[in-house]
């Protein structure tokens, strides 16, 4: 996965213009600069300097994106707004504690030793024909990038 500093570029390419601002959803309810991209990306570049650190105030309001999509439509940059946060989240869960545990009990050892002890203990075999997978795509209006995209590497599972 990308590191935030990854994204520097994009982050700088924002011009701060309110385009963005027009069509988010989140703006319309909250009226919180923060809440809309050109805020959000204000603190990521306060971030990417070091003025700023990478807190639960601004994952906050990573978390109020509803990945709608909207704003890159109508952003003269086109930028991926949807990948940004979300590597900024994942840059911010990975150094909190319980982000740690999660990451840890994720990891390929774990895990998969974890698999092979409960296949060997129940006999349970996983065979793809009996692989069921319920995907919440949440209260998006429209499909975006983002979700479009994980929608097609689920397909091929």
């Amino acid at each position: 996965m990308k590191s935030l500093n990854d994204f520097e570029k994009e982050i700088n390419k924002c011009s701060k213009c309110g385009l963005c601002q027009s069509v988010c959803p989140v703006f319309k309810e909250t009226k919180n600069d923060c809440a809309v991209s050109k805020g959000k990306f204000i603190m990521l570049k306060g971030v990417l300097q070091g003025d700023l650190k990478l807190n639960k105030n601004i994952n906050k309001y990573l978390d109020m994106c509803s990945k709608c999509g909207k704003c890159r439509d109508f952003c003269p940059s086109d930028i991926d707004v949807c990948e940004i946060f979300e590597c900024a989240k994942y840059e911010y869960a990975k150094d909190t504690f319980w982000g740690k545990v999660i990451f840890f009990l994720q990891s390929k050892y774990v895990f998969g030793n974890l698999l092979k002890l409960i296949n060997r203990k129940c006999n349970i075999k996983c065979t793809a024909s009996r692989l069921k997978l319920l995907y919440f795509r949440g209260c998006a209006g429209k499909l975006s990038d983002y979700t479009t995209e994980i929608l097609k590497k689920l397909n091929n599972i």
